[in-house]
């Protein structure tokens, strides 16, 4: 069990530094090419692979994102809850190594909001002139 542990919050870790990457590389992009990157990723299957997002639009595609991204955190967190109950009930073991897990992964896809969101902020302040590429 305490392996384990160790290897969750080896994940954790692991996860906190590249979220802290993202945000410093993101910093450091300018917005048309951020707006470039942005429409790459967010793109619909039926559009057209060089359609070029507007800043808005991108703005609304990552909120619902962080929405569902949220929705994801909630559902593992309710699971994890369910797992604890079930190990207080059983005495832990094998029930709370997993309830375990499922409250760090909570945790960790809950973590993820945060680029998401600052992403979504630098979208919507987007000036419309500065955030097409020449």
């Amino acid at each position: 069990m305490a392996a384990w542990v160790m290897i969750l919050g080896m994940v954790t870790l692991i996860n906190v530094t590249m979220v802290g990457a993202v945000m410093q590389l993101a910093g450091n992009i300018p917005d048309a090419s951020l707006l470039v990157i942005l429409s790459r990723y967010l793109r619909k299957k039926e559009e057209p692979r060089e359609l070029l997002l507007h800043h808005l639009e991108a703005s609304a595609r990552l909120k619902r994102l962080r929405r569902k991204s949220a929705l994801l955190a909630a559902l593992i967190a309710l699971a994890a809850c369910g797992l604890t109950i079930g190990a207080l009930a059983v005495g832990w073991g094998a029930w709370g190594m997993a309830a375990v897990t499922f409250w760090i992964l909570a945790a960790n896809v809950a973590f993820l909001d945060v680029p998401i969101a600052a992403l979504k902020r630098r979208s919507s302040r987007m000036k419309p002139g500065d955030a097409r590429p020449e």
